[in-house]
């Protein structure tokens, strides 16, 4: 176990790991601080069979681990090893140096979790094992200190073969500086990559203006699937449950604007918290729409007409304020 390890309950795993190993290196900064300097907005659409469900909306960049450290200047890629045997010694190698780790995991194979749904992108962080029971010990968002798991359980969540994600037990060691100098100008610089990567510029992300807009089209649509009900349930969850702050992570955006804007009073002329909260809240009444329509039968066209018109309004709302934002901080 490494001594001194840190660990407080969060709302989204990568954002509150990232905020435990501040904690951990003397930093101390918030979630959402961890999460705006990440960049963590984002927003995706998947269609296919091999899906669960079949119709699937994310709501959070993929960038968020490496635009953290990056927009800290810090340098980041995960790595990998090739099978679970040499991934487990990588990071048990680590700990025993006290380096904590950052893992990349199945949610289907972690045993506290229960869950009936692959999630291979859920981002823990390896504190430590124990050599006879063969068990490690993990921090995981709303986990009240470590979670001990079996090794191989932990191993099984980092090397999931699956049709769309072949895992291969991705990890970082992370070391950190004891304080970030200049972190506010750093933080307002992270609004400006938020921007590009919403907007799908840098090659860093695709364009989720043209995501949402899509899923405006496509619901429509979502009667046909095998699942309809599931694709519903699930849109709602990941805008409003599944870690994600509420409100599709806006909230928590609108909280890292807030305290950002406590060191530099002028980033509410640029990108004002208020108007983030607004947008976020919008975001929590389109989910309550589509969870109370996944419990409809049969589910009224006018609810899924409803749900577009949002779909693109907020899509609207948000280009509107990142552009205006991103102008501001050229």
């Amino acid at each position: 176990m490494i001594r001194g390890w840190a660990h407080q309950p969060g709302k989204h795993c990568a954002s509150t790991v990232l905020s435990d190993l501040t904690k951990f290196y003397g930093s101390c900064l918030s979630e959402p601080l961890c999460f705006g300097i990440g960049a963590g907005l984002g927003f995706y659409y998947l269609e296919g069979d091999f899906f669960s469900p079949t119709r699937m909306i994310m709501t959070r960049s993929q960038l968020l681990e490496p635009n953290f450290f990056h927009n800290l200047d810090l340098k980041f890629d995960w790595l990998s090893e090739p099978d679970p045997e040499s991934g487990w010694k990588a990071i048990t190698n680590q700990a025993d140096a006290g380096v904590p780790v950052l893992l990349r995991a199945d949610i289907f194979h972690l045993d506290y979790y229960n869950s009936q749904t692959h999630f291979p992108f859920h981002i823990i962080l390896f504190w430590g094992y124990d050599d006879e029971k063969n068990t490690a010990f993990v921090a995981d968002t709303g986990g009240e200190g470590l979670l001990e798991i079996p090794a191989e359980s932990l191993s099984r969540a980092r090397y999931v073969r699956l049709p769309y994600h072949q895992a291969q037990g991705e990890y970082f060691p992370v070391v950190l500086p004891k304080k970030f100098d200049g972190l506010g100008p750093k933080a307002r610089k992270a609004i400006s990559v938020q921007a590009d990567h919403l907007n799908g510029q840098n090659g860093n992300d695709t364009n989720t203006y043209r995501w949402m807009r899509k899923v405006a089209e496509q619901i429509l649509e979502w009667p046909s699937a095998k699942d309809f009900r599931w694709c519903l349930r699930w849109a709602y969850q990941t805008i409003e449950k599944r870690g994600t702050g509420g409100g599709a992570f806006r909230k928590m955006y609108a909280d890292f604007l807030q305290e950002l804007c406590a060191m530099d009073p002028g980033v509410r002329q640029v990108a004002n918290p208020g108007d983030m909260a607004k947008i976020g809240e919008r975001w929590t009444e389109l989910s309550m729409l589509l969870k109370e329509a996944s419990e409809k039968n049969p589910v009224p066209e006018s609810d899924l007409k409803k749900a577009s018109g949002m779909f693109s309004e907020l899509a609207d709302r948000e280009q509107e304020f990142f552009e205006r934002a991103g102008e501001r901080l050229e």
